[in-house]
């Protein structure tokens, strides 16, 4: 199920003013993120139509525009029709779920297919597949400028719907992946924060949908419940759309203003069902405002257990500490007076902690690690399994990825035959079959499930990695917030012995 996003490359600015000669910034700057050698298996996943080394790919588009504006008299400065300002080029995004398990040279197929079909020559692009995150993803970037007429690419609202979307589907089922199922829902969302959700972690989307739950519960109309979201630290404003109509955006709070810090705002429509304005005045009409006691529990006086029972296992001096760092991160806001004084840019901020720590703990009870020293060797002894399987990685990649020369002659001189066949011919059909044979032996090879197995394995090393490198920055966090306070109160007994001594 790949999904395709397409982002636009803009012109690069410095202090608000546009430099011809230095407008396409961005558009280097991408083919370099692409082409990157440490996420392309050294460059074998990369491919292009131009060249596959991002400066003479930056500069052949470059070359283009420049072209194009000497063909049609245009100056390079002018603001409005130089193809060298404006929009630069565009970034495309192919990407696969991790549980579809989408190996490299597969998702390399469909990239270079896709490229083939909807830019053809027409368009100079470069592309790659990265196999540095868990899910298997590729990147095209490609000139805004088409070489063939000088018309700069145009992006029409829907085009992804009719065109981008449909060809990545029918490209996917010929090497028989899934097709996307288009789910409303997730529109919006970028693939870390639905990764995040899948793994049940704490994201800002989490947090305005809680924030919601509790005001919607709490509050008798909706100003109350508006009231109970501005107390929260929200910032709620009402917006129209054409195709969602009237919606709400909700301004975490530390967000400062309605542009900046767009990871801390949300529109309803984009919360999932529920959490439009609509919803939540239903929510609120409907709610049952009916209390009942709380009946008290009856006493257990026996129980009957079914086998043995296991031993109980005890948490160290290191591991209780930890866990109480985050049980103390998780009721610290909640014991003050006046909860009004907390600074609500900081408890979001701080929720998100609390997540992670939780992960960290669940961590440190299940390895049974029992110190920092420990925990350091641990992720020496992890970061040192991620270089191994890089290595292995990158030998079964290659390995895989190597085709008999002579399959592949024939192949050609199959084509070669058939490009020289008159259609009609009896034979014709016969070489035809045969040709779709060595394709599909040329295409799969004889590839074992080596190189998947091992992308596995440093998935889930580098998980344990990220988790380790954690414990270690909460430690050196920790370590540095003691020596603060304790040279604060270094100093205050200065003062203090100096004021007694003087008076």
């Amino acid at each position: 199920m790949a999904i395709t996003r397409i982002i636009n490359i803009g012109e690069s600015r410095s202090h608000g003013k546009t430099s011809f000669a230095s407008a396409g910034a961005h558009l280097k700057n991408s083919l370099e993120y692409i082409l990157n050698p440490e996420k392309t298996n050294a460059g074998l996943l990369t491919g292009s139509n131009i060249s596959t080394d991002p400066g003479e790919a930056y500069q052949t588009m470059i070359d283009t525009k420049r072209e194009w504006n000497e063909i049609l008299g245009i100056r390079d400065d002018d603001a409005k029709k130089s193809k060298l300002l404006g929009r630069q080029g565009y970034h495309m995004v192919i990407s696969w779920s991790p549980d579809e398990h989408v190996d490299a040279q597969t998702a390399y197929q469909v990239i270079q297919e896709f490229c083939q079909e909807y830019l053809g020559d027409s368009y100079e692009y470069a592309f790659s597949v990265h196999t540095d995150q868990r899910h298997m993803h590729g990147h095209i970037v490609f000139n805004s400028v088409n070489r063939e007429n000088g018309y700069k690419y145009r992006y029409e609202k829907g085009d992804w719907k009719k065109y981008m979307q449909p060809l990545t589907d029918e490209i996917c089922e010929r090497y028989g992946l899934e097709k996307l199922v288009y789910d409303e829902r997730r529109k919006g969302k970028s693939y870390a924060e639905h990764a995040a959700e899948k793994d049940n972690r704490m994201t800002n989307t989490r947090i305005i949908q809680n924030d919601i739950d509790y005001a919607t519960s709490h509050a008798a109309s909706f100003e109350e419940y508006l009231e109970i979201m501005r107390q929260f630290g929200y910032e709620v404003r009402a917006g129209q759309s054409k195709k969602y109509g009237e919606y709400l955006t909700y301004h975490m709070p530390g967000a400062r203003n309605a542009r900046s810090d767009r990871n801390l705002r949300r529109r309803d429509y984009k919360l999932g069902r529920g959490y439009r304005m609509k919803d939540i005045e239903e929510r609120i009409r409907l709610k049952d405002f009916t209390f009942f006691e709380h009946k008290k529990s009856p006493r257990l006086k026996s129980m009957k257990l079914d086998g043995s029972l296991e031993k109980r296992t005890y948490m160290n001096r290191y591991q209780v500490r930890y866990v109480r760092r985050m049980q103390h991160a998780s009721g610290a806001f909640y014991t003050l007076k006046n909860p009004y004084k907390v600074d609500q840019r900081q408890v979001r901020r701080d929720m998100l902690r609390i997540d992670r720590l939780a992960r960290e703990c669940r961590y440190l009870l299940r390895t049974n690690l029992g110190s920092i020293e420990a925990v350091k060797k641990r992720l020496a002894d992890v970061r040192m399994m991620e270089t191994f399987l890089i290595r292995d990685l990158k030998i079964a990649q290659r390995n895989a990825g190597e085709t008999d020369p002579a399959l592949k002659k024939n192949m050609n001189d199959l084509k070669l035959k058939l490009a020289l066949k008159n259609d009609l011919d009896n034979e014709y059909e016969n070489m035809e079959d045969d040709l779709e044979k060595l394709k599909d032996s040329y295409t799969s090879g004889n590839f074992d499930r080596e190189p998947e197995e091992l992308m596995r394995q440093l998935q889930g090393v580098r998980e344990e990695k990220k988790i380790l490198a954690g414990i270690v920055r909460e430690e050196k966090e920790a370590a540095d917030e003691a020596d603060r306070l304790r040279e604060k109160s270094f100093e205050k007994g200065k003062e203090m012995a100096l004021y007694v001594r003087r008076y």
